[in-house]
């Protein structure tokens, strides 16, 4: 079961390869690469002897479906590593493709598109823009930098007034805790300055201390029996210093 788990992860990678290899104009011979690879490499394996002969049988792997089925021991792998904590990142990711490549339509994709409107303002295409996207994809743009500018060319910019009265609108509101209604908390109002006490700069106010400050016993009087009253009253007419 963990052998065909493993064979899963090491097909999907010499798939990904592939792609890559054939979307990258300077490679013109792709079933060539992958045959100089079975002689002597790190990446040569009976799996890789078999990608070899199915591409010199069909080298651009004309009418061959991307549905991709299953047996069984992917799912089996990935439930026994989920029972264990063991961390399968490849394994998983490779049999989910396989779930992937079995959608005509992804539910998933689709509400990433409408999340992207609702937000940002972004264009959500129909169906028939977004295959027309796809076979002009097919066709293969010259290099990186062109495919780049032709998707900035088909998807519409947000227009700048939607996009920034949603952006206030979700400012004011805020977010939604548990148990509230949603609607946004007074803003608590912010101090300019830092605000200062009068009686600690007024010296005709009682208690102020020489410069204007708060002397630490306000009263002063004789029954004052703190050490800092103590300390700051004057002594008494006749009494002893220490």
């Amino acid at each position: 079961m963990v052998h065909n788990g493993i064979e899963y992860g090491l097909m999907h990678a010499y798939a990904e390869g592939y792609e890559l290899l054939e979307k990258k104009d300077i490679v013109e011979n792709v079933p060539g690469a992958f045959k100089a690879w079975s002689r002597g490499t790190v990446v040569r394996s009976w799996l890789l002897d078999l990608m070899v002969k199915a591409l010199e049988e069909n080298p651009s792997l004309e009418d061959v479906s991307d549905y991709t089925s299953d047996s069984g021991e992917g799912r089996w792998t990935v439930e026994e590593a989920l029972e264990l904590s063991v961390p399968m990142p490849v394994i998983s990711a490779s049999l989910f493709a396989r779930f992937a490549s079995r959608q005509q339509t992804s539910p998933t994709m689709q509400a990433v598109a409408a999340l992207r409107g609702q937000f940002g303002g972004h264009q959500v295409m129909t169906v028939a823009e977004g295959q027309q996207l796809r076979d002009e994809a097919a066709s293969g743009p010259a290099s990186a930098e062109e495919a780049k500018a032709k998707a900035g060319r088909k998807e519409k910019k947000p227009a700048k007034r939607t996009a920034a009265k949603k952006a206030a609108k979700a400012a004011t509101a805020g977010p939604a805790s548990p148990g509230h209604s949603g609607r946004a908390l007074p803003a608590r109002p912010r101090r300019s300055g830092r605000r200062r006490r009068p009686d600690r700069q007024d010296p005709t106010r009682p208690g102020s201390g020489p410069g204007g400050f708060r002397s630490p016993c306000p009263s002063a009087g004789p029954r004052s029996r703190t050490r800092a009253c103590r300390a700051s009253r004057p002594p008494a007419a006749g009494s002893r210093s220490r």
